[in-house]
């Protein structure tokens, strides 16, 4: 993987095979991380790595179309006509219809047969358990009914528990069930939540099945991971960018991109074997303090992001974050990821933030206090087993292959997407 060249011209490469062990990149505001970060999405797929990159303001959807053959560099030509020939773009948009409409119903609940392979059967219970809290909790935060939301997401875990999931389940069953939880056996429903609360959340949950809340949960293509990282043809390398901009306000942001990643984690454990030993994919998700922040904030997609970061690694699902802002970000974040590219820096608590990063392994090393001022678009990394010669050594990132622009509005996706021929069948 060419991620740049160093002050004498000499490239700087890194095994792709560390991507499965995680990757941060981060620098201040105009530093140059997110095209540092593009460059390592297209690395993984000139490599033959999907990549699934979440968009939350329209930053990273500029990637479905080509830098403009005359501005790359004649040295870089032919990786740039590779990448071309490799890229399969798709712009995917929940809740919309300006890229391939995605929709969440119906619910992907872990079902036994998909889970036998795990033979440990307190550990298979602990995953089957683990998948349905998860989408119990989403479903809560998405509803904000207010009042007890740890009873109402115990009284929900109980009916997913209990609904029949030889099949997808829609959310329409799961109103019902809210609805009459004794049709499935659920009994002193009272001791579990209060009435008033039940019928609340059966209300909410209805909003998202009839009326205009319901746009999550209809219309376009299930989101199906198999699916999505299928290419249409042999040699193409699906670049799956989700487009969140196009959704009406943060709370839908936060409840769709804590089911992606809740829906990513029973793919990974039901469907990836987790011996295979290559990278199946990079998840990409820009500006990760808003998603993953430090500190006791709990917004909706935190834990199920933290839980690919820890596990995703075995499933060779790799994750790729940046952000301007290191110490806002949950730091056991960091501590998963073994691959850290460091640019510009400004504050001082930046600064204090990536020396601790480097305690455990013997001391901050001399070059990341020099990151402070740094030149933009400068980078020093660090990664499993890099060559001692490229220890501490600045450089700058390549030419980027694709476009790099400001963040597109809903109305120039759909656009692009439209002139490049990529509405798909949900579009």
């Amino acid at each position: 993987m060419l991620l740049g060249f160093d002050d004498g011209g000499a490239p700087v490469c890194m095994d792709p095979a560390v991507l499965r062990t995680h990757v941060s990149v981060v620098g201040a505001a105009g530093s140059g991380k997110t095209w540092m970060a593009k460059i390592i999405a297209e690395e993984a797929l000139r490599a033959g790595v999907p990549v699934l990159a979440i968009d939350p303001q329209g930053d990273l959807v500029q990637m479905m179309e080509a830098r403009p053959r005359p501005d790359v560099p004649p040295a870089l030509l032919r990786a740039w006509e590779e990448l071309q020939e490799r890229m399969e773009p798709r712009i995917l948009t929940p809740g919309s219809s300006h890229g391939q409409r995605l929709c969440l119903d119906p619910l992907r609940l872990p079902s036994a047969s998909e889970l036998s392979h795990i033979a440990n059967p307190a550990l298979r219970a602990e995953e089957e358990e683990g998948l349905l809290v998860a989408v119990a909790a989403n479903l809560v935060s998405l509803c904000a009914c207010g009042g007890e939301e740890e009873s109402q997401r115990t009284f929900l875990f109980q009916v997913l528990q209990r609904l029949p999931r030889a099949a997808p389940v829609r959310l329409r069953d799961i109103v019902a069930a809210v609805t009459a939880p004794e049709d499935l056996g659920i009994d002193e429903v009272d001791s579990l939540i209060r009435k008033s609360e039940r019928e609340r959340l059966a209300r909410r949950l209805n909003t998202f099945v009839q009326g205009p809340s319901a746009r999550l949960f209809s219309g376009g293509t299930r989101l199906d991971f198999t699916e999505l990282l299928r290419p249409s043809r042999p040699g193409r390398v699906p670049l799956n960018i989700v487009y969140l901009n196009a959704l009406s306000n943060d709370d839908e942001k936060h409840f769709f991109l804590a089911a992606l990643a809740t829906e990513l984690y029973r793919w990974m454990i039901t469907t990836v074997d987790a011996t295979s030993g290559g990278v199946n994919l990079l998840f990409y998700i820009d500006e990760a303090r808003d998603w993953i922040p430090a500190g006791g904030s709990k917004p909706p997609a935190k834990q199920p992001l933290i839980r690919l970061f820890t596990q995703g690694r075995k499933y060779g699902v790799g994750c790729l974050l940046c952000t301007q802002s290191p110490r806002s970000v949950d730091y056991n974040v960091f501590g998963n990821t073994s691959t850290k590219l460091v640019g510009r820096l400004e504050a001082a608590q930046d600064v204090e933030r990536v020396s601790d990063w480097f305690t455990i392994e013997g001391g901050a090393p001399p070059w990341v206090a020099a990151r402070k001022g740094a030149p933009k678009g400068s980078f020093v990394a660090r990664w499993p087993d890099m060559p001692a010669a490229l220890a501490g050594r600045a450089f700058k990132g390549r030419t980027l292959f694709t476009r790099h622009a400001g963040a597109w509005s809903p109305d120039r996706v759909e656009r692009a997407v439209t002139e490049a021929g990529l509405r798909g069948p949900g579009g």
